[in-house]
């Protein structure tokens, strides 16, 4: 809103979770700001899954992955899968995202976010500890932190990058222990980690996208 052309604006690139998609940034924006930042979302992988399997009908064979209900195919189910194909076309979506942002808009290079929900958010920390020279700082939310493929490889670089982690204490799949492992191993590792918990399970509560507002902000003006 209100957009200012001489102004250069910080760039948030968001990544969805499990069965979202790039269109979720348009219900978060609105909770988030639609004043400070200019947003940006690729979309996540349709995983590959085995075949199902095939049940036997009237002699007939019928494949159950080929069912249709209601005369309408299912809606793909995105995500961020920790492979290394996976890894490195979501590195590519990223920056082409940023690219195009840039293009369109007058974006702060020194002011660009990744950020994260769930899967997002570990896709979201392992390029951004990658490439840590590329981003103003990293948020996951309710995003396990990455595991294998040495993920703090960049380590020494990667000591100046802000990071926020955020949990739902009644979360199964990145418990408040979850939070405070990863926590504890980028502490040691010397890097500056903002750790905060919620009273929800594995959501986006509106709180928690408030608080990520104020975390940029206070980076973005400090």
């Amino acid at each position: 809103m209100h957009y200012e052309p001489g102004y250069a604006y910080p760039l948030l690139v968001w990544l969805h979770g499990l069965g979202g998609d790039e269109r979720q940034i348009m219900r978060l924006m609105p909770i988030l700001s639609m004043r400070n930042y200019v947003a940006v979302a690729p979309q996540g992988f349709v995983p590959v899954e085995p075949k199902s399997p095939t049940k036997q009908l009237a002699g007939c064979s019928l494949d159950v992955s080929e069912i249709i209900s209601g005369g309408i195919r299912s809606k793909p189910t995105y995500d961020w899968p920790q492979t290394d194909e996976a890894i490195n076309d979501a590195e590519r979506r990223i920056f082409d995202c940023i690219s195009v942002a840039k293009q369109k808009n007058n974006i702060a290079d020194h002011r660009v976010f990744l950020a994260g929900f769930g899967s997002g958010g570990t896709m979201a920390l392992r390029l951004a500890l990658l490439y840590p020279e590329y981003f103003a700082g990293v948020i996951s939310l309710c995003g396990a932190f990455p595991s294998g493929k040495l993920p703090l490889r960049q380590w020494n670089a990667a000591r100046m990058l802000p990071i926020l982690l955020s949990a739902g204490v009644k979360s199964t799949e990145f418990s408040l222990n979850d939070a405070c492992s990863a926590l504890e191993l980028l502490h040691t590792a010397g890097m500056s980690v903002t750790l905060r918990e919620y009273p929800c399970a594995q959501e986006l509560a509106p709180v928690m996208l408030q608080d990520v507002n104020r975390w940029i902000m206070e980076r973005v003006c400090g």
